[in-house]
């Protein structure tokens, strides 16, 4: 019985997965544009912030928040 369960987990997270999969390979384009206009917002804010910002220490996702 509880292998069945199993199963079942596996192959409901295989869809997900796979429907994932099929949006990300649809809107490519338009996330890696996204992507980079977030980066480029988020560098621009630090930049502007410049003093203000300077007790921001360590880092998120490992980029160093210099």
């Amino acid at each position: 019985m509880m292998m069945q369960d199993n199963k079942k987990r596996n192959s409901y997270w295989r869809q997900v997965m796979s429907d994932i999969a099929v949006v990300i390979r649809k809107y490519r384009n338009i996330l890696t544009i996204l992507l980079a206009l977030v980066g480029i917002g988020i560098m621009a804010y630090y930049d502007y912030c410049d003093t203000t910002c300077s007790y921001l220490k360590g880092d998120i996702l490992g980029i160093d928040l210099k």
